[in-house]
């Protein structure tokens, strides 16, 4: 269970296929999750909601648009009482108040572990 109240169970979760078409083709399968989370960009911090995620991005709905290109980083509750899980990215597509954010760093890294572990568990 997290600490919004949601919780995901990966043997019984349906991947969605999302493809991204902008400069380069990207296609991974994103797995439904969707929990709060605290949004920050340039203009400072915002409430928001963790739609999905995948090993190379993650989808949110946000309190205000966030711009294609613009840099973010989301504070993402897992577990209650734990330390929130940082990660940070580029926003990739936007349309109106949900957009999708490609991971930069290592947080590919982590989703990868996380999605993988899930799916194991």
């Amino acid at each position: 269970m997290l600490s919004s109240g949601y919780s995901i169970d990966m043997k019984q979760a349906e991947p969605t296929p999302h493809r991204v078409v902008s400069p380069e083709v990207r296609c991974a399968m994103r797995y439904p999750l969707e929990t709060e989370t605290i949004l920050f960009d340039a203009r400072g911090a915002q409430q928001g909601m963790l739609k999905d995620i995948s090993i190379h991005g993650m989808g949110l709905h946000s309190e205000r648009p966030l711009s294609v290109g613009q840099e973010v980083e989301a504070l993402i509750m897992l577990n209650p009482g734990g330390r929130p899980l940082r990660m940070v990215g580029s926003v990739r597509w936007s349309r109106g108040l949900l957009c999708g954010v490609h991971f930069t760093g290592h947080d590919c890294d982590f989703a990868r572990s996380y999605l993988e572990w899930g799916q194991a568990a």
